[in-house]
């Protein structure tokens, strides 16, 4: 009875980890939430927005305007974990959450570039009334299992443009430009 009770668990310890390559994201991210470092190419464009205005404790100076949080959203494909001091090869897609300097920020993210990004690793919100938007749900159509929300402004470091990609990345932007301006009449003739 031992035996079989065991090899049911084993069994069952299997079919949970069933389609999960060994590099996979969600075999290091054991507790959840965790505070670790990932490397890797975003693969959206990063979604730009202001956050709401916390209330804070501390007096303000009269007449002292609060500056707004500005945040980017985007996916990453993830190469590597760091747990300390080591990276380890790693696989899987992460949405990511990381704070801008400001609105102007010249090193600005964009699809296509490797960074490394520092940051609490845990799970995306789920619906908490029935009928709402569940955006748990969401990620996991595609494929995204985690969220990583980095600590500071200085979080997220750009490596570069992804290896061997980079022209097919530079065409993308430029395509996106043109779209965005319009094409001239004279350049469909």
């Amino acid at each position: 009875l031992v035996m079989a009770t065991g090899a049911l668990l084993a069994a069952g310890q299997g079919a949970a980890n069933e389609g999960w390559s060994p590099l996979h994201l969600r075999r290091f991210a054991l507790r959840l939430p965790q505070h670790l470092a990932l490397r890797g190419v975003i693969r959206s464009d990063p979604a730009v927005r202001v956050a709401e205005e916390k209330r804070s404790t501390l007096p303000k100076e009269e007449g002292e305007k609060p500056s707004p949080t500005v945040l980017s959203d985007f996916e990453i494909e993830v190469s590597a974990v760091r747990f300390l001091t080591t990276w380890e090869p790693a696989r899987g897609r992460v949405m990511a959450r990381a704070l801008r300097k400001d609105e102007g920020n010249s090193h600005s993210l964009e699809f296509g570039q490797e960074i490394e990004i520092d940051g609490v690793l845990g799970e995306p919100d789920r619906a908490r009334n029935f009928g709402i938007f569940d955006y748990a749900a969401y990620l996991r159509r595609k494929g995204i299992q985690h969220v990583l929300r980095a600590t500071d402004t200085d979080s997220v470091r750009i490596l570069g443009p992804a290896e061997g990609w980079a022209w097919i990345f530079a065409a993308r932007k430029k395509l996106s430009e043109r779209l965005t301006l319009g094409i001239g009449k004279d350049e469909l003739a």
